[in-house]
């Protein structure tokens, strides 16, 4: 064997050779038994972290108590009515005013001195219409360009308006209001549950046997025309609107695009919530009114012509 013919005198302390070929097939001895992993990685890691719960509690403010009131939720209408948005507007003509205004004025059989709220108020022609015939009226709206134009044009025109810069959602009246007016549009901008509580608010803004102009987006006439594509030239831009329905949400989608002489250029998107007749029928019936009558344009009043009305505009009463 090998390491019989290596073997040479053995040194003090050394076995035999016989002694080490006997012992070659004997295992090695044992080492001292190794530290517990988990016991070195104990020493050697630092501390734990304490849960992501834990510490999202601490960063996190406290919760606001269920009877406190929250803030309406902020909403891309909330910043879509800008100065840049008012430039891209073709604005309705004074004969078109005029006969929205008497349509107002008719359904509602409104008298000087009524106390009369335009919820969304846009530029105010129709609250300043109306005050012109002796209506008390107030707007509200969101946008500052648009309260502004509204202002200008009630001094214009010597009319006593009263415009105040509010969200409907947080809106409320000093005192109970003979009629309503949610015109153009300026229903269904919002969730569908944010919507029913609005007509459950305006049910509760009106006095026993009061009135409101409910105007919606009729979707059997809406789906008709989409998609569609349109261009037209604003104050000082062009601008092409983008339309399409969606379907599962029942809303129309606008996406607006603006080239302003300026250079600038802007990309909008506007979404509001499209009814049928049965949809905003339950809806109102739901919170309390009693539907008076239905129009589908202001030029047709009390006649509702199914797809070919563009709108749903109903007389309600509390």
């Amino acid at each position: 064997p090998e390491d019989e013919a290596e073997a040479g005198e053995p040194e003090a302390g050394e076995p035999e050779a016989g002694t080490r070929k006997k012992s070659a097939g004997k295992k090695p001895p044992k080492l001292p038994p190794t530290p517990v992993a988990e016991e070195n990685l104990k020493k050697t890691l630092p501390p734990p972290v304490p849960a992501a719960e834990e510490n999202l509690k601490k960063t996190l403010p406290p919760p606001v108590p269920p009877s406190q009131s929250r803030p309406a939720e902020p909403n891309w209408s909330d910043s879509f009515f800008d100065d840049d948005y008012v430039s891209t507007l073709d604005m309705p003509g004074s004969k078109k005013t005029r006969l929205e205004v008497e349509f107002m004025y008719s359904q509602l059989n409104l008298k000087p001195e009524m106390k009369v709220l335009d919820i969304g108020c846009s530029d105010g022609r129709h609250a300043v219409g109306l005050a012109q015939k002796g209506v008390a009226m107030q707007g509200i709206d969101t946008s500052v360009p648009f309260l502004l134009i509204a202002n200008q044009l009630a001094q214009e025109a010597g009319a006593t308006t009263t415009f105040i810069k509010k969200d409907m959602r947080e809106f409320t009246p000093a005192a109970p209001l003979d009629a309503l007016i949610c015109f153009g549009g300026t229903f269904g901008y919002f969730t569908d549950a944010e919507n029913l509580d609005l007509l459950r608010r305006f049910h509760s803004w009106l006095v026993p046997g009061g009135s409101l102009l409910l105007d919606v987006m009729h979707r059997d006439y809406i789906v008709g025309q989409l998609p569609s594509r349109m261009w037209w030239e604003g104050n000082g831009c062009m601008v092409m609107d983008e339309c399409y329905f969606q379907y599962a949400e029942n809303r129309l989608m606008v996406k607006r695009n603006a080239a302003f002489s300026t250079g600038k250029q802007r990309n909008y998107q506007l979404t509001v919530r499209a009814y049928t007749l049965r949809e905003i029928t339950d809806l109102v019936e739901s919170v309390g009114f009693t539907i008076l009558s239905t129009s589908g344009a202001v030029y047709s009043p009390g006649a509702f012509t199914g797809m070919l009305s563009p709108s749903i505009m109903l007389v309600l009463q509390k």
